[in-house]
């Protein structure tokens, strides 16, 4: 009957379900897609039934992973460089894919910066973020590693990302973020 190319739909169902997605987005961010965002995650863990403490905790969660994306404008977007942001569950945690384009000279930057923050303790990153958030103007702290620092902060786990060439010019930047739900 012609509907060859529906076969991907019911896969990437099975996919989503097996896997525990949440919500899914794929495109382009502004302040009123991220307020939405935000919006339907609460929803979505309100019927999940997850408690207040651990929808806060993912809440903040992906507020810094959107800021992330918003705060890393690539005026050369195409659909296949839009950003996404993707949250799941699985029996023990919660997770936060994101992943959006960067240029590639912002990567030696950012991947120092995620693995020394991978390095720090809860205190250590506390103190730091603390020292960061006193020394920066409003302006320094969109450019800053502030965000990342209190990404790891609130979700008592280590960044996990990765790179991928995109073009000459650009970089896709992958992270998952954990958040351990309260029956862990």
């Amino acid at each position: 009957m012609g509907n060859e190319h529906l076969v991907f739909v019911p896969q990437l169902h099975r996919h989503m379900m097996q896997h525990r997605f949440l919500l899914a987005y794929r495109g382009p961010f502004s302040h009123d897609i991220t307020m939405a965002m935000l919006a339907m995650s609460e929803n979505r863990l309100v019927q999940e039934g997850a408690e207040t403490g651990i929808r806060k905790k993912i809440f903040n969660v992906m507020m810094g992973c959107l800021e992330n994306i918003c705060s890393h404008p690539d005026a050369t977007v195409t659909p296949e460089k839009q950003a996404m942001v993707m949250l799941g569950r699985n029996d023990n945690d919660y997770f936060i894919y994101s992943g959006n384009v960067i240029q590639n000279s912002e990567v030696p930057e950012l991947e120092n910066d995620l693995s020394r923050i991978n390095e720090l303790n809860p205190e250590q990153l506390r103190k730091l973020y603390t020292d960061l958030l006193q020394s920066l103007t409003a302006e320094q702290m969109i450019d800053s590693e502030a965000g990342l620092i209190d990404i790891a902060r609130k979700s008592g786990h280590k960044i996990e990302f990765e790179f991928s060439p995109v073009d000459q010019s650009s970089t896709f930047f992958a992270m998952k973020t954990t958040i351990a739900s309260a029956h862990a």
